[in-house]
């Protein structure tokens, strides 16, 4: 025990990280936060008689305890020196669980690395975690509040993070040439909103699908609003991000200046098909900035559409049955089976959404199969983690997964070419020609019928299509809409003694796949002064 004035040099005391008579401490909040600490690890509180800018002293808030600390600055500061203290507790400890010493912010700092690589971590968990690991009950409300502070640790302030987003703009084109990122304020100098496509996703999407699938999600973060994204899909059927687009709301206003955006950083936008689950005010915004092009609607947004105003199973399967119907008789036999069951929800259907926009024997565009959005809603599930970071934080967590995503598809296509040598230049992506190999064995056994040099009738077992090599075409339709020749077209390439591969569309050839990511996302230069690094 000691309890009397420090006999000890000011001037060659060194730094202490244990609370003891003579002590020194960078500063009075150093030397506070160590207090803190111990009185909730041994379970006393205390009370603050003195606190000020070059004074402190705490004592127990027992009756009766003795425990005391007195300190004050060393020199002038900031340095401290503990100058007096009385270090036995002569009270039974605290007599509840709760502790007023465990603040949100000392549970914050305690937790900040769990939540660094845990962004999930729930203040529930928190609270369990705190309870067993220090014998420290805290609420719901203080836990809450420890997460908030946390994030803000990680991630940045909020309002700040808006006041940096030009020069984190700036820095990020800096170092990804040709990357557009353009920043809209208002009259008051606030932030409206903004636009991003990376440079290399630009120019991957050159060597993609003529495809791309419009979404939109809501932002959790202080300020809310809204992302706008734009996916188009790869030789390997995977989502490619394209843009993004920072919103107040989802309208047509914000529908049109994105798009707009996206138009002006395509190198040619006429055979470019659309999907979507149609957003408010995105038609409207499609016919002002894409009017030549297809624009497909999402099939199950239409189905759960037509469940609220016919929910029976029958109804909801023959309208899949139209959808994918590849003749128009079955497109027909299908709808007339939908009118059986509900003329009203048929009509409704046929006047609101118009077969020329999901219906595939109607559908002018290219869909590759792809008759709902899905595309795009998987990158937004992929962007949950990080809707509710401040901006900067949320754009550069995209801009970290664009970057393992760059390079580990990149390295994927290099070793894929690597090892078929010279074969590499012809080869087509792998699930593409394990597609044609299995089609291409039923292929073997149908009857050629050939009425030309480029036109045949294929009979199998079932029915009797006809085939046009010039046109790439065939009367199943399969071949039109994926750009893969279907068993009756590789029944006749095959008579042709032709190669099937070289039928294919581009876009699926392993040297697509390759150039789709072959560009780089850099990290940004002199990021900390815009970043708070993680």
């Amino acid at each position: 025990m000691a309890d009397s004035n420090a006999n000890t040099s000011e001037n060659n005391a060194t730094m202490s990280a244990t609370l003891s008579l003579g002590a020194q401490f960078e500063s009075l909040d150093v030397l506070r936060s160590k207090v803190q600490e111990q009185a909730i690890t041994s379970h006393v509180e205390l009370r603050h008689a003195k606190r000020d800018r070059s004074r402190y002293t705490v004592v127990c808030k027992a009756e009766g305890c003795m425990w005391r600390l007195h300190a004050s600055l060393v020199s002038g500061g900031p340095g401290c020196m503990v100058k007096a203290f009385h270090d036995e507790h002569a009270c039974g400890g605290a007599s509840q669980l709760g502790n007023k010493e465990a603040t949100a912010e000392w549970v914050a700092t305690r937790y900040v690395e769990k939540l660094r690589d845990h962004p999930m971590y729930r203040p529930k968990e928190l609270m369990a975690d705190l309870r067993r690991e220090v014998g420290v009950s805290i609420s719901y409300k203080i836990a809450w509040k420890a997460k908030q502070l946390a994030l803000g640790i990680i991630h940045g302030d909020h309002a700040k993070s808006y006041g940096k987003l030009q020069s984190y703009c700036d820095k990020l084109v800096a170092s990804n040439p040709s990357t557009v990122a353009h920043l809209q304020k208002t009259t008051e100098g606030r932030f409206f909103r903004m636009f991003l496509a990376f440079g290399a996703c630009i120019t991957g999407f050159t060597h993609c699908h003529d495809f791309i699938g419009l979404d939109g999600t809501f932002l959790t973060s202080k300020y809310l609003g809204a992302l706008l994204t734009a996916t188009g899909i790869d030789a390997m059927g995977g989502l490619f991000p394209i843009a993004f687009g920072v919103v107040d709301a989802e309208n047509e206003d914000n529908w049109v200046w994105v798009l707009q955006n996206v138009h002006d950083c395509m190198a040619s936008v006429y055979a470019i098909t659309f999907v979507s689950d149609k957003q408010k005010g995105l038609l409207p915004a499609m016919e002002l900035v894409f009017p030549g092009c297809e624009h497909a609607y999402c099939m199950r947004h239409l189905d759960a559409n037509l469940k609220k105003k016919c929910n029976n199973g029958e109804f909801i399967r023959l309208f899949w049955v139209a959808a994918y119907a590849n003749t128009m008789s079955d497109y027909d036999t299908a709808i007339q089976g939908m009118r059986v069951i509900s003329p009203a929800t048929t009509d409704y259907l046929l006047t609101t959404s118009p077969p020329s926009h999901w219906a595939t024997t109607h559908f002018k565009g290219k869909r590759y199969g792809h008759l709902t959005s899905n595309i795009a809603e998987s990158l937004n599930a992929w962007l949950l983690e990080a809707r509710d970071k401040p901006i900067i934080s949320m754009l550069d967590i995209i801009r970290r997964q664009l970057t393992a995503w760059f390079y580990a598809r990149g390295m994927e296509g290099k070793k894929a070419c690597e090892s078929l040598g010279d074969r590499a230049q012809f080869a087509l992506v792998a699930n593409v020609e394990k597609n044609l190999r299995e089609v291409g064995n039923s292929a073997r056994q149908y009857r050629i019928l050939p009425s030309s040099d480029m036109v045949f009738e294929i009979l199998t077992s079932t029915k009797t299509c006809v085939v046009d090599v010039c046109t790439r075409s065939c009367s199943c339709n399969k071949w039109q809409t994926f750009e893969i020749p279907c068993a009756h077209a590789i029944a006749a390439i095959l008579f042709k003694r032709e190669c099937v591969q070289s039928y294919v569309h581009k876009a699926y050839a392993l040297q697509a796949y390759c150039n789709t990511y072959s560009g780089v996302i850099s990290p940004i230069v002199d990021a900390s002064e815009v970043l708070v690094i993680n």
